[in-house]
C-alpha cells in the first residue's frame, strides 16, 4: 500500500461521506515511514488525521 492510495482513498471516501477526519492505525501503519508520509500527504489534503502513536522528528511536530 502506498501513501498516494491512502489519501486517493480518503479522497474518494470524503467525496462520498462528507467527512473529513481519518483514523490511521495498525497494520501497515506500524510502519512509520509510510504512516508519517500517509498523514503528511492527508494534512496536505486538508484532512484531520488520527494516528495511535505520536509522529517523531518531524518538521511539524519539532517547531
Amino acid at each position: 500500500m502506498s501513501r498516494r492510495a491512502v489519501a486517493d482513498g480518503c479522497d474518494h471516501l470524503r467525496e462520498t461521506t462528507g467527512l473529513s477526519a481519518v483514523a490511521l492505525s495498525g497494520g501497515v501503519f506500524q510502519n512509520l515511514l509510510l504512516l508519517d508520509r500517509a498523514v503528511t500527504l492527508l494534512e496536505e489534503r486538508r484532512f484531520t488525521v488520527l494516528t495511535h502513536c505520536p509522529r517523531r522528528g518531524t518538521r511539524r511536530r519539532s517547531a
